[in-house]
């Protein structure tokens, strides 16, 4: 542990020592004590204990405990007084930090940590999550974060994020509040902030290096017990409760929405997880931890993981990151991943939520890790459409004369007008894809033109002939497995 003067002072005032100072920095770092100039010059973290007869210029004092610019001035206690009582505190604070280590490795929570801590450091402390929810709290923490307090304080912490020290904050909410935050990091990435505030004592600025450790020791409870790490979403509760209901309505009323500040209007796109079949492998408890930690809400349904994506107000671009990040957390052996397309609008969420189900079942049967609607977004519209009951009514008629011609020919109409209207009207793609010369792609386009009552030219009338071919879709012509359909 790492120390300042204003520990040593306040330390030396504890055991009734009379002293005076002057200390302008509260983030230096000393970790020794020295009686020798020469031993300490260079030497990093080492304070200079001085007698009275080597202070130039400071007449009427015993001895000093100096460190660069910064001293503490004792009238009546000796250096070897000052020397000792101060390696004593080092000592002491050692081997609390020592005994608080030995009960993180025998699996300490971190509520307990929280209340053994004050035994040094007497203030109500609790971890605040990114996502807005405290975690977890020492038993005397009190009061109640409003939303707007927490985004104060959540705001405040991501502007000090490249501080390597706790800073003080002041909000009033009822009465005035001084907390004392520091950033707690899991490999690299900010997991929550540690604050304290003031109760019946006052916070000083020799508060700073014992909280900083507290926050460190913290950040090893997270790293080295996992489970410690999950993050409650304040969305969890009901997300789990809605995915799993059977007649789910979503009510503005009931979303709280403003614990998170999302809008019903903005975008959001739905994964779903699920284990394969037979496998012992269990779902992978590090992902619900790193998306909850990015602000998403994972939910168990009884189909399997659920995690409510927040894409914000704009419209979203799909993250090869972050698919990337999910395949990491999730090999082939692990896990199937469904993904949703993205949707604005939460009341859209039940369709969605059945996407990204629908989702994981392909990922299934195509025996792949991975799988996004928006891959094969072409064969999930065709399965839609054949699943229309009122489809035959809605197919225009020359499709179904150039169907009953493909039953006495072999030119294989339907495909080719279907090829050459999502190929943007290209002959050279439309013939590549279809194998054949450019010269019998004209001669079937020729034919198929005989059938039509509009001009394939006009872009309306085109349209309308892709869509009745969509809604006809058979194997015979489009076959799902070629590129054709993936588009």
């Amino acid at each position: 542990m790492k120390f300042s003067l204003w520990n040593f002072r306040d330390w030396y005032e504890k055991h009734d020592i009379d002293l005076s100072y002057m200390i302008t920095e509260n983030n230096v770092s000393i970790s020794m004590l020295s009686t020798d100039v020469d031993a300490s010059e260079g030497r990093l973290g080492c304070a200079l204990v001085l007698s009275g007869d080597q202070l130039t210029d400071c007449t009427g004092f015993r001895s000093a405990l100096q460190f660069g610019r910064d001293r503490i001035l004792f009238p009546v206690a000796s250096s070897s007084e000052v020397f000792n009582l101060g390696n004593e505190m080092i000592e002491h604070y050692t081997l609390w930090e020592n005994s608080l280590l030995d009960e993180i490795l025998s699996g300490e929570t971190i509520d307990s940590f929280l209340q053994h801590s004050q035994d040094n450091f007497p203030f109500p402390m609790a971890l605040l999550h990114f996502n807005g929810v405290i975690g977890y709290h020492s038993s005397d923490w009190t009061v109640t974060l409003h939303s707007q307090v927490r985004n104060a304080i959540l705001k405040t912490a991501m502007q000090k994020q490249s501080s390597t020290q706790p800073f003080f904050s002041s909000f009033f909410f009822g009465q005035p509040y001084t907390f004392l935050t520091d950033l707690v990091y899991v490999n690299h990435t900010p997991f929550g902030i540690l604050i304290a505030y003031e109760a019946e004592r006052k916070l000083q600025p020799g508060d700073i290096p014992v909280f900083h450790m507290l926050a460190e020791m913290i950040q090893t409870i997270v790293t080295f017990q996992s489970n410690q790490s999950v993050a409650v979403h304040p969305l969890a509760s009901w997300y789990t409760n809605y995915v799993n209901s059977e007649d789910p309505v979503l009510q503005e009323s009931v979303v709280p929405l403003s614990d998170v500040q999302w809008k019903l209007s903005d975008y959001y796109q739905v994964i779903a997880i699920e284990a394969p079949e037979n496998s012992s492998t269990p779902l992978p408890s590090d992902l619900v931890f790193y998306l909850t930690d990015l602000h998403h809400c994972c939910a168990q349904t009884s189909f399997g993981l659920s995690i409510l994506i927040h894409l914000g107000s704009d419209f979203p671009q799909t993250s090869s990151d972050e698919i990337t990040r999910l395949q990491s957390y999730c090999p082939e052996s692990a896990a199937r991943i469904g993904l949703s397309l993205p949707f604005q609008n939460l009341k859209q969420l039940p369709c969605f939520y059945q996407q990204s189900i629908q989702a994981v079942k392909l990922a299934q049967k195509k025996e792949v890790p991975l799988l996004t609607i928006a891959s094969c977004l072409s064969e999930n519209i065709l399965s839609s459409c054949r699943s229309l009951p009122e489809t035959p009514s809605l197919i225009d008629p020359t499709i179904l004369k150039l169907a009953e011609a493909d039953l006495n020919e072999s030119d294989q109409l339907l495909k080719t007008l279907y090829t050459y209207l999502i190929c943007g009207k290209s002959i050279s793609q439309t013939a590549d894809i279809l194998f054949i010369h450019r010269n019998t792609l004209r001669h079937r386009l020729n034919k198929i033109k005989t059938y039509l009552p509009g001009d394939l030219d006009d872009c309306k009338y085109a349209e309308k002939l892709l869509l009745s071919l969509a809604l006809y879709q058979k194997k015979t012509f489009l076959n799902t497995n070629t590129s054709v359909i993936q588009i």
